[in-house]
């Protein structure tokens, strides 16, 4: 017995000397538990056909995972139209084989991402709108964020964006926090439309303001 209990001490010892535990990792989405609970489903699924500059096409997440982190999507108004069906494959890349909880969203969470995600790290349409040092929703939006537990949403007479949170959860294994978010970037008259899913890698580093890479 005594053998039994120095050995779960040790590994206690062990574990804490490691530094931080792993990262809680938490769905947002009941259509991504869903998808999660669902992966070979979902992975299998037939989706509207998108095309690489390549050549290749992708029609299901199976074969679009397979070309995006090599190849570029081709950029047309089809392409982008049908790039909103993917983000879910996405997601089930970026979190396979980690396990998760599902929790209702934060309010909180998309306040601290209207005041501190720089909308300059990733490529959309609110560009124009960056003036000087204001570079957040909350600074460029002129008090017209709607915001709610789990999404973000800045709406113009000509053009609507959303932002949401997916999930969090250690994406590049370095035991800390990364939050996943679909952002939406949309024209009302026309047919732009920008889809993507976005990184904030390291959330807790304390930096003023927060980077969002695009994936892949």
């Amino acid at each position: 017995m005594t053998r039994y209990i120095l050995f779960f001490l040790l590994t206690a010892l062990f574990s804490c000397s490691n530094g931080k535990a792993d990262p809680e990792n938490i769905i947002f989405s009941m259509f991504v538990n869903h998808s999660l609970n669902e992966r070979k489903t979902e992975l299998n699924k037939i989706r509207s056909e998108i095309e690489f500059v390549s050549g290749s096409k992708a029609y299901n997440c199976n074969s679009y995972l397979r070309w995006i982190k090599k190849k570029k999507i081709k950029e047309d108004v089809k392409n982008s139209l049908v790039r909103s069906e993917y983000l879910i494959c996405d997601v089930l890349y970026l979190l396979q084989g980690k396990t998760y909880i599902k929790e209702e969203g934060n309010k909180n969470n998309m306040i601290l991402l209207a005041k501190r995600l720089d909308i300059t790290t990733f490529s959309s349409s609110l560009r124009p709108l960056v003036v000087e040092k204001r570079r957040t929703l909350d600074e460029i939006s002129g008090n017209k964020l709607i915001i709610s537990n789990d999404k973000i949403i800045f709406e113009q007479d000509d053009w609507i964006y959303q932002l949401k949170l997916v999930a969090k959860a250690d994406i590049n294994n370095n035991q800390k926090t990364d939050w996943v978010l679909w952002f939406s970037d949309e024209a009302k008259d026309g047919n732009y439309r920008n889809y993507q899913t976005l990184i904030v890698y390291d959330i807790e580093s304390g930096r003023p303001l927060i980077k969002a890479s695009a994936f892949p």
